[in-house]
């Protein structure tokens, strides 16, 4: 994919480009992108995406970022939940990744 191999280079412009594009095609891209980005960065994926001032944005892409993180760094991906998300989306976040240990 595109994405794949842009946000190797260039993440942000990467998902800058694809939260332009509307609809599923858009949130595949996005998705992708934030996905090959965490692999090789998780801290700098999870800046970006908690700065991001679309609160949709940011719960539409957090599990694509959890996933990729809890595969490659299971503790660090926790102490992200525990440290940076408060409330629904805190706990949210916990069961996906209990989820994804299950698996």
């Amino acid at each position: 994919q595109v994405a794949i191999v842009w946000a190797k280079t260039d993440p942000e412009e990467a998902l800058a480009y694809a939260l332009a594009i509307p609809g599923k095609n858009g949130t595949s891209m996005s998705t992708a992108a934030l996905t090959s980005w965490t692999t090789h960065d998780p801290e700098a994926a999870a800046a970006w995406l908690a700065a991001q001032p679309n609160a949709r944005i940011q719960d539409e892409l957090r599990p694509a970022l959890l996933k990729a993180w809890q595969q490659n760094d299971p503790e660090s991906a926790h102490q992200y939940c525990l440290t940076k998300l408060t409330g629904f989306r805190h706990r949210q976040a916990l069961r996906l990744l209990k989820k994804e240990q299950t698996k």
